[in-house]
């Protein structure tokens, strides 16, 4: 301690402060009941501070504290002294109900009595402080160490407190000799030899309000021994009646103290006689500037000295101290971190700078002059890592350098040179905790010794890990002891940022953890701007954030999509309705998350800040005017509380989707970060802090990393704590790139409108007309060699085909698919079939039933228009296979990988079997991944039985044969299973010739072993029962709309007359079926050929009518059955799909959480 040394204190109620104070702070707290943050917003109450003036008068004081606005939260205010103003009276804090725009009334009442007859009449309760001395010094007594004062905080209808001038304050010596301890020279005082002083104290000539607590007395202590002081001018202060010096130690009358009994922790005024001081930057605006760059200043006292003081709003806005970072970078990026450098401990070879050791912050100890530096020692207390303790485990990684144990070090050389690791009286560099050292010892250089603290470690295990303690015995081997103390309080902090950027279903903190990102390595995710929505019984339902349970599971009415996507536009040659446009990043939507669905448009983002001190409500403690921020770069995200555990479980464990979603509104929302709206404060939303000081968030993108200047290659979001004039203290950054989807997939297409002809090679339609695009892998640098194409199906809307393939990327993202992806789109055709409305399967049976209208006008109406896209498919396979063959996918990557859903699988299997055409041709393609094929499970097996009761329901819905000796002629052949040549004899027959037995696609080479083939089949699809029904209809020939994609088509056969005998005497003649025909296809009349296609070919145009319009199949499709081809999943089995129309689509419709295992198979057959 030091004579003349400033301390800041807390007043007490109806306490007590002299007028030389250098200032007086008035802090307004207000918070909720249980301590947490109001809105801002609220108008608030008024503060007024008034002095007495006359007797029992009270009168405002003159400018900002006449009337102060006090609003949520805590703010200061300041009195600096001495003012005129400010001088020798009593002073009164009262409150106001009303807002200060409003004329707060602090009136007395003319009827009021007693002791509130001068004061307002109108007020509210405010919490004042009474020091409570028995609890503090049975704390003391119990732990036999100093403590912090502890207060009582007590409503009062108001705060009072006076000031008193001590104008003189002298120390008689034995020989009469006055030394003035109010402005002291440098003299030294040793060994008082009698307790004499003089002293002039003085107060206010006008009387307190009658007070509610006891009269004001004021005490001088010495040792422990008080003596009540007199107001008045030069007044004696005599000890020695009262003390017995012979039992007095040097410790008991080291300080001279004056104080307000009762208020005894308010130190009025004190004199030291022997001092050390240790400084630090506690108001950390020096950074690491040291002595006498940095020199302290008062303020930087008074923080210090706020610190001591706890159970009060002021104490705890200091209690952080001076913020040290951990020093855990690598400045030399050798693979060794900081705190493991400059000592020699470890090494590796060529490393060209061995002392690189990152930043140590300055200590600064100043012994007063009247210490004898030859004879003084000194000794440390702090939260210590013992340098020499270091271990190096047998890790590869940099994390293998693991420190002991302790917060920090204190060394006596700076970072960045040579050090010692041992101790200081061992000849190293290192200040150990407990242990002496002689002054003389640690280079005193105009009274001062620089030391240097390196932050080791934030975790916090108790209070005394912020202290650092220095002692002094001034006369070291003489009868003092450790007399002198100081401390000052340190915070060694860390704020990280962590992603899921390894995408294994956690985040990790670290500097060295593969989640941790750089400009090298960001995490790139997509904005949120598609529409998931609950849409039941096809209405947008955004007051929903889940389908209720079907009725019945067969017929499903309501499933989350994508309502309303971005890429709604009119880009087709049919006139169609978009849904209204809309997206899940709308301004009205920004605080809550629409539904489950919506949750695959966020990623985990986690935030710790360790280290520093948290009050009884969990907030952060920081210096007043200290702020905690994020801050966005080169993107615009929302933030909402997150209720993950590990990271990304709420998208795939239940109860935590619910509770994320559920609880989505305004409750769970907390920020929006934009790089134009500046920075946002956290201390707000401390709640959301765990005990491990973890923060856990979900957010989603609102504004693009990418412009048409380029990517913003720092772009990301910032966590840092600035000082009260926003400078940057400390930060942490989160490397994050938002994007478009469409920026991290290939869009290719044969043609982006409606039952056109498909062009003969694929563009890639992202690059048209946007100028600004580029294509962006979303794992940046990381090297791979898969590529996924997804292939859509039938009847698909142009934006629908973008929404299926984003749905699948979204899905392969997070099952941990680390290849590229595109999109080959195909210009299908399309018509207006709502997926919550069902029709009565009794159809077939009877043509009148109560559905029939509603099959006739979403499905018969449009029979051709599946014949016609399935014509449309098998053309586009012939752009597919370039693309995958010499074109740019199969060219660039090594493991092409194929998947298509419904029609989707025509146009791949046109075009493997076009590409594929021996066991070396395209090796790059490695996998086919065939998701509900709409296509004969005949075309790649012959054994495959027919469709139940086939011929019959064919001839019902055919009125070309009535007889049924004739259904083995009129339904034409089955070119799927059987090579069936122009002339042939009947089914029954050619079925049995193994030698016609050859599958379509494998006509030319059975490609179905050379690649990994998988069929995810739903036997009750029943989309791929109406697939059946198209079977039944063939030949295209019912003809209800006028489209020029809508022609009658026909198959007829010839025969030859033998003895006057047409063909039906030639079969009753002969049972075994031996006529012989021979086949003609037929468009509008016109004949059509039918050909084998050639190997490397695809089939000709007639033979692709043909396929499309004419020839049914006899199997069920490939999707709804076990073909014993490749390898089978049972969708139905495995995820419980039922005859839903929305089951069709499964894998993009439900929720993830539902499909999870299935992208995480699709995810293993690929990776």
């Amino acid at each position: 301690m030091t004579a003349g040394k400033k301390h800041v204190n807390l007043i007490g109620f109806e306490g007590s402060g002299l007028t030389d104070d250098t200032y007086v702070t008035i802090s307004t707290e207000w918070y909720d009941w249980d301590g947490s943050p109001l809105p801002e917003d609220l108008e608030g109450y008024t503060g007024r501070l008034a002095k007495v003036v006359e007797t029992n008068t009270l009168k405002p004081m003159d400018g900002l504290l006449a009337n102060f606005s006090i609003k949520p939260g805590r703010h200061p205010h300041l009195l600096r002294l001495p003012k005129k103003e400010i001088d020798k009276f009593h002073y009164y804090l009262h409150v106001s109900g009303e807002p200060a725009d409003r004329n707060p009334d602090f009136s007395a009442s003319e009827d009021a009595q007693g002791i509130f007859q001068y004061r307002p009449a109108k007020y509210v309760p405010i919490k004042v402080p009474i020091y409570y001395e028995e609890a503090t010094n049975a704390i003391k007594q119990s732990t036999q160490s100093d403590v912090k004062p502890i207060h009582l905080w007590v409503y009062r209808p108001e705060m009072q407190f006076s000031l008193f001038e001590l104008s003189k304050f002298k120390y008689v010596d034995e020989n009469a000799v006055e030394h003035d301890l109010i402005n002291p020279n440098t003299e030294t005082i040793e060994n008082p030899s009698n307790l004499n002083f003089i002293y002039t104290l003085l107060e206010g000539e006008l009387p307190v309000l009658e007070p509610f607590g006891p009269g004001r007395e004021l005490i001088f202590s010495i040792g422990g021994h008080e003596l009540e002081a007199v107001i008045g001018p030069n007044n004696k202060l005599n000890f020695k009646d009262t003390v017995d010096l012979a039992a007095l130690t040097v410790a008991d009358y080291l300080a001279v103290q004056l104080y307000q009994n009762g208020d005894e922790s308010n130190i009025l005024w004190e004199y030291v006689f022997y001092g050390i001081d240790l400084d630090i930057d506690s108001d950390n605006n020096d950074g690491y500037k040291e002595y006498p760059q940095w020199w302290p200043s008062p303020e930087e006292d008074d923080a210090e000295s706020i610190a001591n003081y706890e159970g009060n709003p002021i104490s705890m806005q200091n209690s952080s101290g001076k913020l040290i970072v951990v020093n855990d970078d690598d400045a030399d990026n050798d693979t060794i971190p900081n705190y493991a450098e400059g000592f020699g401990k470890f090494t590796v070879d060529d490393d060209p700078n061995p002392n690189a050791a990152g930043d140590f912050t300055p200590l600064l100890v100043q012994i007063y002059d009247n210490i004898d530096i030859k004879k003084a020692k000194v000794r440390f207390t702090y939260s210590e890592s013992d340098p020499d303790k270091m271990e190096k485990t047998d890790k590869k990684d940099p994390i293998a350098y693991v420190p002991a144990p302790g917060k920090m070090r204190i060394w006596n050389a700076k970072a960045n040179t040579p050090r010692l690791s041992t101790d200081l009286n061992n000849g190293g560099n290192f200040i150990a905790p407990g242990t002496e050292y002689k002054l003389s010892d640690m280079n005193v250089i105009d009274k001062k010794v620089k030391l240097y603290i390196e932050g080791i470690s934030s975790k916090v295990q108790s209070d005394d890990d912020f202290v650092i303690a220095v002692e002094m015995d001034p006369d070291g081997d003489g009868e003092y002891g450790y007399i002198c103390k100081d401390t000052v309080r340190v915070s060694v902090i860390k704020l990280e940022l962590a992603v899921d950027l390894d995408r294994d279903g956690t985040v990790e903190f670290g500097r060295n953890s593969s989640d941790r990102t750089s400009t090298e390595k960001p995490f790139r995710f997509w904005l949120n701007d598609d529409y998931d929505v609950v849409v039941d019984e096809g209405v947008v339902r955004e007051e929903m954030t889940a389908c209720a349970p079907p009725a019945n599971p067969d017929k499903k009415v309501c499933e989350q999509m994508d309502a309303a996507p971005n890429w709604c536009e009119s880009n087709s040659t049919i006139n169609y309705t978009c849904p209204p446009i809309s997206s899940n990043i709308a301004t009205d939507k920004l605080k809550t998350i629409e539904c489950e669905r919506d949750l695959e448009d966020f990623a985990p983002l986690a935030i710790k800040i360790e280290g520093l001190p948290r009050d009884g409500n969990g907030r952060f403690t920081l210096p007043l005017g200290f702020d905690i921020r994020l801050k966005a770069k080169g993107l615009s995200a929302n933030f909402f509380e997150g209720k993950w555990i590990a990271g990304t479980d709420y998208l795939w464990v239940e109860d935590v989707m619910k509770k994320q979603v559920e609880g989505s509104a305004e409750a769970l929302h907390l920020l929006e970060l934009r790089e134009s709206n500046g920075e946002k404060s956290l201390l707000q939303h401390a709640q959301i802090f765990d005990d491990d000081n973890i923060a856990r968030t979900i957010f989603e993108g609102t504004g693009t990393s990418f412009t048409y200047n380029g990517l913003v290659e720092d772009a990301g979001i910032e966590l840092s704590i600035v000082n009260s004039e926003k400078k940057v203290l400390l930060s942490d950054k989160a490397y994050i790139q938002l994007m478009e989807l469409k920026h991290y997939y290939n869009h290719y297409s044969v043609g982006t409108g409606y039952m056109a002809e498909p062009e003969t090679t694929a563009e890639n339609v992202h690059e048209y007309p946007t100028s600004n695009y580029i294509y962006m892998p979303i794992f940046k640098d990381e090297p791979t060699e898969d590529y996924l194409l997804f292939v859509h199906g039938w009847r698909m809307l142009y934006h629908e085909r973008i929404d299926f393939a984003e749905t699948a990327f979204k899905r392969l993202y997070w099952s941990g698919y680390k290849g590229r992806f595109g999109l080959f789109s195909w210009p299908t055709g399309w018509f207006d079939k709502p997926p919550h409305l069902y029709y009565d399967e009794s159809i077939w049976q009877d043509s009148w039933s109560e559905s029939f209208d509603l099959i006739y006008n979403h499905v018969l109406k449009h029979l051709q228009n599946y014949g016609a896209s399935e014509y449309v498919a098998r053309t586009s396979g012939g752009g597919l296979s370039q693309l995958i063959g010499s074109g740019i996918v199969g060219s660039t990557y090594a493991n092409v990988h194929l998947m298509a859903h419904s029609m989707g699988n025509i146009v791949i299997s046109e075009a493997l079997k076009k590409v594929l055409i021996s066991n070396d041709s395209n090796p790059q393609i490695k996998t086919y991944l065939a998701l509900q094929s709409a296509l004969s499970a005949g075309a790649f097996n012959s054994l495959v039985p027919d469709i139940d009761d086939f011929e019959t329901k064919w001839l019902r819905s055919n009125n070309t044969a009535q007889v049924i000796d004739m259904r083995d002629y009129d339904i034409p052949p089955d070119q799927y299973r059987f090579i069936v040549p122009e002339q042939h004899r009947g089914f029954s027959i050619y079925r049995e010739n193994n030698e016609l037995a050859v599958p379509y696609y494998f006509r030319n080479y059975d490609w179905s072993n050379s690649i990994n083939f998988v069929n995810f089949y739903n036997g009750l699809d029943t989309a791929l029962y109406s697939w059946d029904i198209n079977q039944y209809t063939k030949p295209d020939n019912f003809k209800l709309l006028a489209a020029e994609w809508d022609p009658a088509f026909a198959y007829e056969y010839d025969w030859d007359i033998v003895g006057g005998c047409d063909i039906l005497c030639q079969l009753r003649r002969d049972p075994d079926n031996l006529a012989i025909v021979e086949d003609r296809y037929k468009k509008e009349g016109v004949s059509l050929v039918w050909t084998e296609p050639e190997v490397g070919l695809l089939p000709d145009e007639d033979t692709r009518l043909i396929l499309s319009h004419i020839l049914p199949s006899r199997t069920r499709s490939f999707g709804a059955m076990h073909a014993n081809v490749g390898e089978s999943y049972n969708l139905g089995i495995e995820h419980g799909l039922t005859r839903s129309n929305y089951d069709h689509s499964a894998e993009f419709n439900h929720n993830y959480i539902d499909m999870k295992d299935f992208w995480t198979e699709i995810t293993k057959k690929i990776q």
